[in-house]
């Protein structure tokens, strides 16, 4: 791997798959897949087809649940973005989690599973346009050094939701910041694993299970355990490469940075 047409090729060989089927309880909005909510003109889901597209991604597999038929009708087969667009629909389990959904698009053959796969949610915005690429370079110099079967993307500074104290030994608080910075390594929703992984998913993952089940939870600490688990480092924050959109405030806020960011200068 030595030249940029190089990782171009194996960008177009590598699959995006795009988890949608869940619900935006915690947006209040119960009527509108969260894909298909816009910011600053453009869904997240085009904005996210879009960030890889330009980077060289031409498959993209979405598993839909929660009104997907929605997705469907919007999307199409991907030809109004240039690119190819498969569908998996969630498992018709009351609780479903991105684990299972990746198993069933395993099992009904949506992923093909001698390609690898690069997971990502269109919900954690991403500001640097160059970041898809990073991560296939990262994750391919990986699997030749280190023999590595993933790569997830790290950021390291985040912005902690809550207030935060420190006390004195009779209770007084001698300092307090509301929603500080916090210098912890945090994964910003995309990793990229091999087609070994796929075994993974399908030992550890059970479709049946009373609970959702989420492949982060399951599958990225076992990667993890086996020292298989490589890393792509950014060092920034939350406000400079990524922005997660779990609530109307953090929707409010990527709508009024990406609003100022079209502006001409």
């Amino acid at each position: 791997m030595n030249t940029l047409k190089e990782l171009m090729n194996e960008a177009e060989k590598t699959q995006v798959v795009i988890p949608i089927g869940g619900k935006a309880k915690r947006m209040g909005l119960q009527n509108i897949n969260k894909a298909l909510i816009k910011v600053a003109g453009k869904t997240l889901l085009e904005r996210e087809i879009e960030l890889y597209r330009n980077c060289g991604f031409k498959k993209f597999k979405l598993l839909i649940g929660h009104l997907g038929e929605e997705v469907i009708e919007y999307a199409g087969n991907g030809e109004k973005w240039g690119v190819e667009i498969q569908y998996s629909m969630d498992p018709k389990v009351e609780k479903v989690g991105k684990g299972k959904a990746l198993k069933n698009a395993l099992i009904n053959g949506v992923i093909e599973k001698d390609k690898r796969s690069l997971i990502t949610f269109p919900d954690d915005l991403k500001l640097n346009r160059f970041l898809p690429l990073m991560l296939l370079a990262q994750h391919i110099y990986g699997v030749e050094k280190y023999g590595i079967f993933a790569t997830s993307v790290l950021i390291t500074s985040t912005t902690y939701q809550y207030g935060v104290a420190e006390i004195d030994e009779v209770g007084r608080i001698k300092r307090f910041v509301e929603k500080p910075q916090l210098n912890i390594l945090t994964h910003i929703g995309m990793c990229i694993i091999e087609p070994q992984v796929y075994q993974l998913i399908n030992k550890l993952i059970d479709i049946e299970s009373q609970e959702a089940i989420e492949y982060e939870a399951t599958v990225l600490p076992e990667l993890a355990r086996m020292g298989k688990l490589y890393s792509l480092t950014l060092y920034a924050n939350d406000k400079d490469d990524w922005i997660p959109i779990n609530t109307l405030k953090e929707l409010e806020q990527a709508e009024k940075y990406l609003s100022q960011k079209a502006k001409p200068s």
